[in-house]
């Protein structure tokens, strides 16, 4: 089966839903997504969270009342006990098995602790077919 591949990229310093999306143009399955985010700190103990969500609200939490479930998370943390410049680097892929459909919207949600900016690019691989 065909694949197409959908692209997320953000570059941010703030906590931010919905800070970039895309709507699903064919039917099909997500198999992977691929996270690459790199965040440079000069506080200790930042923190960054990114989900990629059919809901354009970021929710972490886990259990009833949870909006809607991530399709998958990524978390980074910087720890250093001197002054300077944290820099952290991270890849992470996820294989999934999720279906979406023609106009779904799938959203990057961003959560950020402490003094933070970031470069990140998440590739969805969708295989296409079926509804």
């Amino acid at each position: 089966m065909p694949t197409r591949r959908y692209r997320l990229t953000a570059s941010t310093s703030s906590t931010s839903a919905a800070i970039d999306s895309f709507a699903v143009a064919r039917p099909g399955t997500i198999r992977q997504i691929s996270f690459h985010m790199h965040f440079n700190s000069i506080t200790d103990g930042a923190s960054v969270q990114m989900q990629v969500s059919k809901s354009a609200v970021a929710d972490f939490s886990v259990g009833a009342g949870t909006l809607t479930p991530a399709l998958a998370e990524f978390y980074q943390y910087g720890n250093f006990v001197t002054s300077g410049l944290d820099q952290v680097a991270g890849n992470f892929v996820v294989d999934c098995n999720d279906k979406v459909n023609v106009g779904d919207v799938l959203y990057l949600n961003v959560v950020i602790a402490g003094t933070v900016a970031i470069l990140t690019d998440v590739l969805l691989v969708v295989e296409e077919g079926g509804s």
